[in-house]
Formats: C-alpha cells, sequence, structure tokens
C-alpha cells in the first residue's frame, strides 16, 4: 500500500505495528507519527496509535490516543479485549474515563 500511497496513513499505522512486533521501536514510532499526521481523527489510526505507545512506554500518549480513538466511535468491546492494553485497562487514567464509554455503551444495548 505505501508503494502506492505515501499518504495512506492506515497503511502506515499498521506498518508501524510491524515494526514494533520486529522490534524495531523506532521505525514503530516514525510511523505512526506519520499516520496521526496524515489521519488525524481516523478511528483505526488512533486505536493502533494506543498500541504502539502503549508498547513502547509512552502511557500518557497511548491514554490519549485511545480516549480519542472510543470519543469517536472506535468498538469499546476491542479495547476492553485487546491482550496488549491489558496493563493500560488497570491505570486509573484509563479506569477514569473509560466509565463515560462504559456507561454511554450499555445505555445504548438497551435502547
Amino acid at each position: 500500500d505505501l508503494l502506492v500511497d505515501a499518504q495512506n496513513a492506515e497503511a502506515r499505522a499498521s506498518l508501524a505495528l510491524y515494526y514494533l512486533g520486529l522490534g524495531q521501536k523506532e521505525k514503530a514510532l516514525k510511523e505512526i507519527g506519520l499516520a496521526n499526521e496524515l489521519a488525524p481523527e481516523n478511528v483505526n489510526v488512533l486505536f493502533r496509535s494506543s498500541l504502539v505507545y502503549e508498547q513502547t512506554a509512552q502511557r500518557p500518549s497511548a491514554l490519549r490516543a485511545l480516549r480519542s480513538a472510543l470519543n469517536r466511535g472506535y468498538s469499546l468491546a476491542e479495547v476492553l479485549h485487546h491482550p496488549d492494553l491489558t496493563e493500560l485497562r488497570q491505570d486509573p487514567g484509563y479506569l477514569a474515563f473509560s466509565k463515560d464509554f462504559s456507561a454511554s455503551n450499555s445505555t445504548n444495548q438497551t435502547k
């Protein structure tokens, strides 16, 4: 995708996760930074950003990206079940804002 379209933010975010899997944290951070510049409102880019930041020990950035993704409609179920976010879900910062999404999610399910 990037060979065809260097402006593809989701492809860059996916590449960031690939680099992360290879242990190439600097390249992962560079790609996720570019993805965020290209599509700062894209929920998939924001969610992948939270994964990259969490796995590179940048918890405040991970929390910001995750909150932004949820604010824009990203799946709470995905957040609750993603294994790479297990520790983050115990963070007081996450616990503070996740209550809002849990309440709105249960309200939406009862309508």
